[in-house]
């Protein structure tokens, strides 16, 4: 697991990261969750209160059951 913030205003920014971590991970799969923008909400609602969202940890336990399952009915990419 690995915590790298990107470099502010590099356009470039996501596939920078991703070819960084593509040189720990060897032959192993991995996967980039690009979480920063959705862990804070900067603004209120009439709904929503301005603070950490938790949506990363939420999609991380979604995730987590999927993986539990064996990917049964996921599609995955190469």
């Amino acid at each position: 697991m690995a915590d790298v913030k990107n470099t502010e205003g590099s356009k470039a920014g996501f596939i920078a990261t991703l070819l960084f971590l593509g040189q720990f991970g060897g032959d192993m799969p991995w996967v980039h969750l690009d979480i920063a923008y959705t862990s804070v909400r900067d603004k209120e609602s009439r709904y929503q209160l301005k603070r950490a969202t938790g949506e990363p940890v939420r999609a991380l336990i979604n995730l987590a059951l999927v993986l539990d399952k064996g990917l049964d009915g996921i599609i995955c990419v190469d």
